[in-house]
C-alpha cells in the first residue's frame, strides 16, 4: 500500500510504500510537484517530481523490496563514462511487456563539477528485485 502525507512545515509530500507502515520499503521525500504511479504485474513504479529533479523507485509488491532507478542510472553512467554522473534526469512514459517494466529516461551527464554537460538517454528494463538492465543510448 502507498501512503502519501504532507511533510512537516511545507507544501511537499512524502510517499511511503510497502507492507509495513513503521518500516516501509519505499520512501520518497520532497515530492513537491506531483507524482505518478504505474503498475506492471506486481511491480509498481512510483515517480516523484521534487524541486530539483525526478525521482523514481520501483516497489516489488510480492517481495516488499525496492530499487532506486536514479541509482541504477548513476551506476550505468559511471561504468560507461568513468568519473561522470548524471546532472539532470526526466522519466518518460513507462510500458509493460508481460512481467517486464520498461522506464525510458532522458537527461544529461558530466564529469566532475565543471565542464560541459552531454545529453543522456536510455531505458531501464525491470523484471524483478534482482533483474534490472540499464541501456544507455547515444544521443
Amino acid at each position: 500500500a502507498l501512503r502519501i502525507t504532507q511533510e512537516k512545515d511545507g507544501a511537499c509530500a512524502e510517499i511511503r510504500g510497502g507492507r509495513s507502515a513503521d518500516h516501509p520499503a519505499l520512501v520518497m521525500t520532497d515530492v513537491c510537484h506531483g507524482w505518478n504511479t504505474f503498475a506492471c504485474g506486481d511491480i509498481l513504479l512510483v515517480e516523484g517530481e521534487p524541486v530539483i529533479e525526478a525521482q523514481g523507485q520501483v516497489l516489488f509488491v510480492a517481495e516488499d523490496k525496492t530499487v532506486d532507478l536514479v541509482l541504477l542510472i548513476d551506476r550505468a553512467v559511471e561504468r560507461r563514462w568513468p568519473g561522470h554522473a548524471h546532472l539532470h534526469l526526466d522519466f518518460g512514459s513507462p510500458s509493460c511487456d508481460g512481467a517486464v517494466l520498461t522506464a525510458p529516461f532522458t537527461g544529461s551527464h558530466m564529469k566532475g563539477d565543471t565542464g560541459s554537460a552531454a545529453p543522456l538517454q536510455g531505458r531501464i528494463r525491470i523484471g524483478g528485485p534482482t533483474s534490472q538492465t540499464v541501456e544507455l543510448g547515444d544521443r
